[in-house]
């Protein structure tokens, strides 16, 4: 096929290899061969170095033994460090089983057998895992032999907390329509490819994909780019799910290869993570990572491995809360909150956790505690994250719980310019002027008639300053002087009044400081869960330090919630 490249091997010329199984990191690969002239095919191992692929070795024959084992139907996990596959074996239930070696180091142990409900009395195989082990997939046969089966239906079936299957389910119309096998889960969780002998094909065995959507399975396509006249039953697609590697025969001979998976095609776009975590020591804690998905709210746990490592495959379309905990209580947690709604394609990413062990004094923060958009109201999922720190709180009872908001990017306006500024100061400035008011002026004046003139004067008090009264005068030469006079002094009455002035100036200042608010609201949250309310220190802080604005940047925001445990 001209589209497709030959996968480079150190295999020797003229072997016939076939039946290609990566695991989901694609560094590790089994396949069949007769490189061994004179032994028949067998089964190999080889695993990625730089450059290509290391020299092949034969799979010890506990697991190998092509006698009883199927030809195809091999699968590998993530890591590729358990192996599942279909053999007929001495402790098989009733012709072919499912089987399960776990490789330790560069040896494969004894394996194991599925047991019940997975195998029967009719034949089980074409195992192969989900990426994160909870479901194994099969297909329970009438008839089964090393090469070809008949009479076949897919299964599913979940895997329980103990490590067993429950009862297996078939999978329904438009999947299993009367023989069906080698179905393989792709990392996304909802891309299943599987082989089929239903009309329509090109001929034989014949690859179709079908997608988990809405609770019910697309009509399954035929992946005629890569669909032959003859049978076409078993390919590899590693967790990236852009490379598909499968068998083609060339000159003669039977090759491994691979090619690119067309876009309609390829599964929905992950983010794998690879993660460990440590105590500040950089030893291993004891701890579980919970991921969970928005706006479903599915929460599901994975344990790492004894050193801490762990690996983690988000699908696109969802927002996700990750936390790692350690399962006593005894360590501060820690989080990270991935928007992966809209995904350009696959990534992989690599996280280190580090936990530091609970004590007076202890600072964290709490990532994943995020405010609606110019608010201090606290965002629907973020509870999550505080229903992690009531945890501590509980266990830690004899500590004071210090939470501090920081904020940078701090502006203000006289205005409210924008929708950020949503607080506002008050401010208002008060002039007092004090006024001398003369409201009236009384005047009682005695005329040379005796006759008493009385005359009220109403003056404006902002013009009054002088009040003067003249008498008339008259020609002294032409008046008798009489022999005394009586002057009468006129009186006076004045009101005088003194009014104050006030004048109020108001400055208004927009500013965008939420932090004590945002405290507040936390604050609130944890006492109605029942945290004490006297155990709870709040804080708003607008100048964080250089540290803690590196955080910021990290994350992605300018806002930032810490926790301190304190003592009295």
């Amino acid at each position: 096929e001209g589209h497709m490249e030959i996968v480079k091997l150190m295999i020797k010329y003229g072997a016939n290899n076939f039946n290609p199984i990566l695991s989901g990191d694609a560094t590790q690969m089994i396949y069949l061969s007769d490189i061994a002239q004179g032994e028949g095919v067998r089964l190999w191992y080889t695993k990625r170095i730089k450059g290509g692929w290391s020299k092949q070795e034969v799979i010890n024959q506990q697991v190998d033994n092509f006698k009883v084992n199927t030809e195809g139907g091999y699968f590998l996990d993530l890591n590729g460090k358990t192996l599942v596959f279909s053999s007929k074996r001495y402790g098989s239930m009733g012709g072919y089983d499912i089987w399960t070696a776990v490789r330790l180091g560069n040896i494969w142990n004894q394996p194991g057998n599925a047991g019940k409900p997975v195998n029967t009395n009719l034949h089980e195989g074409d195992p192969s895992l989900s990426v994160d082990g909870k479901y194994l997939y099969f297909s329970r046969c009438q008839s089964m032999s090393q090469t070809d089966a008949d009479g076949c239906k897919i299964l599913m079936a979940k895997r329980k907390p103990n490590g067993y299957f429950e009862d297996p389910e078939e999978l329904p119309s438009p999947i299993n329509t009367g023989n069906e096998t080698a179905p393989k889960m792709l990392a996304d969780g909802k891309t299943l490819i599987f082989a089929s002998k239903r009309n329509g094909g090109r001929g034989g065995w014949d690859l179709y994909l079908s997608r988990f959507e809405n609770q019910m399975w697309s009509d399954p396509v035929n992946m005629r780019f890569i669909n032959t006249d003859f049978d076409d039953r078993y390919v590899s697609i590693p967790a990236k799910g852009d490379v598909i590697y499968l068998t083609r025969e060339i000159k003669g001979l039977k090759n491994l290869v691979y090619t690119k998976i067309p876009l309609e095609f390829q599964q929905k776009y992950i983010l794998w993570i690879n993660g460990k975590v440590e105590d500040s020591n950089g030893s291993p804690v004891n701890s579980f990572v919970q991921y969970t998905n928005w706006p479903d709210r599915n929460i599901e746990r994975v344990l790492p491995d004894d050193d801490g490592s762990f690996t983690l495959i988000l699908t696109e379309g969802h927002d996700y809360d990750v936390a790692v905990m350690d399962k006593e209580g005894e360590f501060t947690f820690s989080s990270i909150f991935l928007d992966l709604a809209v995904m350009n394609n696959s990534k992989r990413k690599r996280l280190s956790f580090v936990l530091d062990r609970i004590e007076n004094g202890i600072t964290f923060y709490l990532n994943n505690l995020l405010f609606d958009q110019f608010t201090s109201d606290l965002a629907y999922y973020s509870d999550l994250e505080l229903e992690r720190l009531i945890r501590l709180m509980k266990k830690h009872g004899d500590l004071n719980t210090q939470i501090t908001t920081y904020r940078q990017s701090y502006s203000e306006d006289s205005i409210r310019s924008n929708p950020d500024l949503t607080e506002v100061i008050i401010d208002t400035i008060t002039n007092t002027e004090i006024i001398e008011r003369i409201d009236t002026v009384y005047a009682e004046i005695i005329d040379e008639t005796d006759s008493l003139i009385s005359e009220l004067v109403e003056l404006d008090s902002a013009i009054f300053g002088l009040v003067e009264l003249d008498s008339a005068t008259s020609d002294s030469e032409n008046v008798a002087e009489p022999d005394s006079i009586q002057v009468d002094v006129p009186s006076y009455t004045i009101n005088v009044s003194y009014d104050t002035l006030v004048t109020e100036t108001i400055n208004m200042t927009y500013h965008n400081n939420r932090t004590l608010l945002q405290s507040e609201a936390i604050k609130n949250f944890l006492v109605q869960k029942g945290a004490p309310e006297e155990k709870i220190i709040i804080k708003g802080d607008i100048k964080p330090s250089d540290e803690i604005k590196e955080r910021m940047l990290k994350l992605g925001r300018n806002y930032l919630v810490e926790v301190t445990f304190v003592k009295d």
